[in-house]
């Protein structure tokens, strides 16, 4: 029983990314708000000052 139930969140999750990855290629208004999101990230990486890290 706990083989089925582990196989079927496997093609739940599997299911879940393919669902993703379509609408993150079909999809340019998502593309766009992803690649802008990415790119905010890494600025506020980049500004983080090392040394509040080290503490």
């Amino acid at each position: 029983m706990k083989i089925i139930r582990k196989t079927i969140k496997l093609f739940l999750l599997l299911d879940l990314v393919f669902v993703g990855v379509n609408t993150y290629r079909n999809n340019p208004t998502v593309r766009m708000a992803t690649n802008d999101s990415i790119s905010t990230l890494k600025e506020k990486i980049s500004t983080l000052d090392a040394s509040t890290l080290i503490h």
